[in-house]
């Protein structure tokens, strides 16, 4: 049999196209932003750990995102914090507004306790509430902090010995003069 016609359909998708390359883009630049970033990033879903970027991983002394994924982000808090802060995480992933910026004590896979200034935002990750912590070791901060108070008392107290001293000379210097007088 002879085919009379054809009948075709045609679609213009280079807008298509278009949005395609630019959302990859988009998604390359803020993959960039998050894995190149000095902060610790940690995403928790209902108390579990669901992403973390490289930083994140260094700070607390992972190879692998394998080795924290689905585990309980309290593991990563100091014992004496575990508790007040975990119940702080489901209160934010629920739509409480609580403080955002705090510092507490965080523990490391070798079980170095260690300050950590912590931020954290409510998130919707995989069309879920999470909550999104951003974490950066203070420990050197920390450090200079405690050098600077220790220079700051021992200057106060070479001050305190300067005027010491020049009470007693102006003392002994009119002590002297009545000597003197006496003799």
């Amino acid at each position: 049999k002879e085919i009379d016609g054809v009948i075709g359909i045609a679609y213009n998708v280079s807008h298509l196209r278009k949005a395609e390359k630019k959302l990859a883009e988009n998604e390359q630049q803020y993959r960039t932003l998050i894995e190149e970033s000095p902060l610790g990033v940690l995403v928790i879903q209902q108390g579990y750990c669901k992403f973390a970027n490289p930083s994140f991983l260094s700070i607390f002394g992972f190879k692998d995102l394998k080795e924290i994924y689905n585990r309980q982000s309290a593991e990563f808090l100091a014992p004496e914090v575990r508790e007040k802060l975990t119940e702080r995480l489901f209160r934010r992933e629920k739509g409480e507004n609580l403080v955002s910026s705090y510092e507490t004590s965080c523990i490391k896979k070798n079980g170095t306790i260690f300050p950590a200034h912590v931020d954290a935002r409510r998130i919707i990750y995989n069309e879920k509430p999470s909550v999104m912590l951003y974490f950066r070791d203070i420990t050197e901060v920390k450090k200079i902090s405690e050098e600077r108070d220790q220079l700051i008392e021992q200057l106060q107290l070479s001050q305190k010995l300067e005027s010491l001293g020049i009470v007693a000379g102006g003392v002994a210097h009119d002590f002297n003069n009545l000597l003197v007088g006496i003799m």
